[in-house]
């Protein structure tokens, strides 16, 4: 070893990731720091860290949870809107507290994580859409692709 800390920026961030088993695992971007982990009963399919100490993660099942990076024995809120799986979550550059979730179902909507009562914020689509493949997110833009082939774009305020 050299004893030249190659890391630049990494301080206080963290990669999320989840598997097919269940598992969700937070990694700390900083040398020899240890993942925390996770178990849920069923297949997680999504995840994201916010910037506040919480990861939101999402089933197979539908249900979405949130839970403190500090402790993952258990999420602090759990809920399921539908009981198609959810594809993807996304963090909302406007408010760090918040994602954005998707679900197989088609549909869309803001979950504002500091709210104790799991009700989106907003919703763009829903469960009467075609399946949402992918999602993007910048300051006002959502995009979300569908099994249609059609990129959809909404401008939230």
């Amino acid at each position: 070893s050299s004893g030249i800390n190659a890391e630049y920026g990494t301080e206080g961030r963290e990669l999320c990731s989840v598997s097919s088993n269940g598992s969700l695992s937070l990694h700390p971007l900083q040398l020899q720091t240890a993942p925390l982990r996770y178990s849920h009963p069923c297949e997680l399919t999504a995840c994201c860290a916010t910037s506040d100490n919480t990861v939101v993660a999402g089933s197979l099942e539908g249900e979405v949870m949130s839970m403190d990076t500090r402790n993952l024995s258990q999420p602090i809120v759990s809920f399921k809107r539908s009981n198609f799986s959810v594809s993807h979550i996304a963090s909302d550059p406007a408010n760090p507290r918040s994602v954005w979730c998707s679900q197989r179902d088609g549909e869309c909507y803001l979950y504002d994580t500091t709210v104790p009562e799991p009700y989106p914020a907003l919703s763009l689509s829903g469960g009467d859409c075609e399946p949402i493949l992918g999602l993007a997110v910048s300051e006002r833009t959502v995009l979300s692709s569908a099994k249609d082939r059609v990129i959809r774009r909404y401008k939230v305020a």
